[in-house]
């Protein structure tokens, strides 16, 4: 279907059921019975929109294949609700080049339970000149995940070469893998916002084994204001710097890593805020901590606190029981260290 003019456009009858939508509109509210795909109808391609745009299904999968861009008008809303999966072939964008465009992905929307991915092939970019951007699924997006399928997924998976850069806007990434990986975000990623701006990725696996969430080489996370950086990993953190380096920084906020365990292939990652914290602490009471070492659950070794640049670096938490053990005496390079556990603190020879 192919939709013309500047109008609002309300097409929310329950009935409706197309392959491809593409459109030049103003408003616009789309609901269709089952699956289908923003793609190219005769001339047009994709959506071009200057207003708020919602895009739902009411079975199957949310595809989009070619871009969708706000091109006039104020600050809007770009909303795509699944039933079940939000899909993105290798390319399409999402840019706003007028006014703050808050980009919604809601997968499996009807249901916190049910299956329902988020998966982006790569080469996909989302400026939103101020908006937020929001992955997740579920009634809240913000507090559900994206849930990978039943016989083993993942939950949100960003390909190669993507860009999400909110300038101003929270950026908030939610995904819980069905014996497979929470959130995977591959390598020449750049993930950045600016004034207020906070970045959240929150992954966690029905598998205990398997990564909350894993970062790969020569990607860019990043805050340039006051906001804040946070990895939740609920089990294990995986970075691989085969190839180059992942850099996490804030300028002026907060970085906080919370994972019970840590692999870190290849070139280590960098955590960087230089005015504010650097914290990582244990996302399970239980969890021991060690310092200097590579004895415990989740291990700072002497060379990823080489990697870190803070005034201020705070290990573990006041809910952590599994206690602290410190292995000789760390090089800190001037960082002043804050250590919080209900547990024992110990320090051993080196």
């Amino acid at each position: 279907m192919e939709l013309l003019g500047g109008g609002a456009y309300t097409l929310t009858n329950t009935g409706n059921n197309i392959a491809t939508l593409a459109g030049n509109t103003g408003d616009l509210n789309y609901v269709d019975s089952d699956a289908f795909t923003v793609g190219t109808v005769n001339l047009t391609d994709g959506i071009t929109a200057t207003g708020t745009v919602e895009l739902s299904t009411l079975t199957g999968d949310l595809t989009v294949a070619a871009d969708i861009a706000k091109t006039a008008g104020g600050d809007a809303a770009l909303t795509l609700k699944a039933h079940r999966d939000i899909l993105f072939d290798s390319g399409p964008d999402i840019t706003s080049s007028t006014g703050a465009l808050d980009v919604v992905l809601n997968a499996h929307y009807g249901s916190d339970v049910a299956e329902g991915r988020i998966y982006i092939q790569g080469q996909t970019d989302i400026i939103t000149n101020g908006g937020d951007i929001t992955m997740g699924g579920g009634t809240n997006p913000l507090t559900i995940p994206a849930i990978g399928h039943a016989v083993g997924g993942l939950g949100l998976y960003v390909g190669a070469g993507s860009t999400f850069n909110a300038a101003g806007g929270d950026i908030s990434m939610l995904g819980k893998g069905t014996n497979d990986t929470g959130v995977k975000l591959f390598y020449n990623m750049t993930m950045t916002t600016s004034n207020a701006g906070s970045i959240y990725v929150q992954g966690s696996s029905t598998n205990v084994a398997s990564p909350g969430i894993i970062l790969a080489q020569n990607s860019t996370f990043s805050t340039t204001g006051t906001g804040d950086i946070e990895l939740d990993a609920q089990n294990l953190l995986r970075t691989n710097g085969n190839g180059g380096p992942i850099s996490i920084s804030s300028a002026n906020g907060n970085v906080t890593v919370n994972a019970d365990n840590m692999e870190l292939f290849n070139t280590l990652p960098t955590y960087s805020a230089s005015n504010g914290t650097v914290t990582f602490k244990s996302a399970s009471t239980s969890t021991t901590i060690g310092i200097g070492g590579t004895a415990s659950d989740l291990d700072l070794t002497t060379a990823l606190i080489g990697n870190i640049t803070t005034p201020n670096l705070i290990v573990g938490d006041v809910t952590n029981t599994g206690g602290i053990s410190i292995q000789g005496d760390p090089n800190l390079s001037g960082m002043a260290l804050t250590l919080a556990s209900s547990g024992n603190i110990t320090q051993s020879a080196p």
